[in-house]
């Protein structure tokens, strides 16, 4: 009997091997509402192995959707949300006054510059005694406006007149304060009014800005309780946490910051436009009359007016005066020279 080689039973033996499935058998196309059987149980997919991608995956997702539906509380344990920049002994150095500190010498650079630009006859030692002018008679204006429509508190408590870091400065008394001081300033130097009041207003509207930061750190100004998700809880020693202990509150300060901001760039932008003295002083007005009239809607700290805003009454006068005023005064039309003496 013939014996088979092995080269030949080899040979066989391949040929029993069963050939491939085709692919379609191997990777079956799953139709669209039927899950495929991964091998994965249900379990194991909602709590993935410490670790993998889909933990962190689930992890984010958690962190976001926290992040997103609960108010925000600052941590006031920090020294980032603390009214004090910095104590040394007895004195301290609140975020309030460096804030303001900061707008006083960037809003003197950007005076400095308009000033020159505009060929104004002022030299440095001017510009420090407009600062030494307007600057007492802003905050005695901004104080002054607080403390009538609070007189109650302050007839109990006169001390805390003075206490201005405590908060309570009235942009729209301060405004009025600030005018007096450039009109006196702009008299006593015999230079236009109209032509200062151009240079000033971009530095004031950028100060009011960073104002309102140093209004955060200090708890003050603030808004009225809210749902949203960006509603902050103030620490119970500041005076929104006073007013509204563990409610998130609208952050007024910050939309305040933001239509500010928006102000300054359009002031920025219109100031090298050739127009009359004035036109941006009613520019500014126009502006913030209507930011601050749209942000005091939502201020939980309002002086009132009986049953209206003091805030909407003197906002709605700015808006109204400037807008009439641009319009009859045709105030966007060129003219020939800002440094003009004559005039105030």
């Amino acid at each position: 009997m013939e014996r088979n080689s092995p080269r030949k039973e080899n040979s066989r033996a391949k040929k029993t091997v069963p050939k491939r499935a085709p692919r379609s058998r191997r990777f079956p196309i799953v139709s669209p509402g039927r899950k495929r059987n991964t091998g994965i149980s249900a379990n194991h997919a909602s709590h993935p192995h410490p670790g993998t991608k889909e933990a962190h995956r689930q992890t984010v997702l958690a962190e976001s959707h926290r992040a997103f539906s609960e108010p925000f509380t600052p941590n006031y344990n920090s020294r980032e949300m603390h009214p004090v920049f910095i104590r040394i002994g007895p004195f301290e150095i609140r975020y309030y006054g460096l804030m303001y500190l900061i707008a006083f010498v960037v809003g003197y650079f950007l005076i400095r510059a308009e000033v020159r630009r505009r060929g104004l006859p002022l030299s440095t030692e001017d510009l420090l005694d407009l600062f030494l002018v307007t600057i007492p008679l802003g905050l005695l204006g901004a104080r002054l406006y607080y403390v009538l429509f609070r007189l109650d508190f302050y007839a109990a408590n006169p001390l805390e007149i003075f206490a201005i870091w405590h908060g309570g400065l009235a942009i729209h008394g301060g405004l009025l304060g600030g005018l007096l001081g450039l009109w006196l300033f702009s008299r006593w130097k015999r230079v236009r009014f109209l032509s200062l009041g151009d240079c000033v207003v971009p530095a004031v509207i950028l100060g009011q800005a960073l104002g309102r930061i140093g209004n955060f750190m200090n708890g003050d100004a603030y808004g009225l309780p809210t749902t949203l998700p960006w509603g902050i809880v103030f620490p119970p020693s500041s005076p929104a946490g006073q007013a509204y202990p563990g409610v998130p509150l609208h952050p007024t300060m910050f939309y305040e910051l933001i239509g500010n901001l928006l102000v300054f760039g359009v002031l920025w932008r219109l100031r090298k436009r050739p127009a009359k003295p004035g036109f941006l002083v009613a520019i500014y007005f126009l502006g913030y009359g209507i930011v601050r009239g749209l942000v005091s809607t939502f201020r939980g700290d309002s002086l009132w007016l009986g049953p209206v805003r003091a805030a909407h009454v003197a906002s709605a006068l700015m808006v109204l005066g400037s807008a009439i005023w641009l319009w009859r005064g045709e105030l966007w039309r060129g003219e020939s020279s800002d440094a003009t003496q004559s005039g105030a």
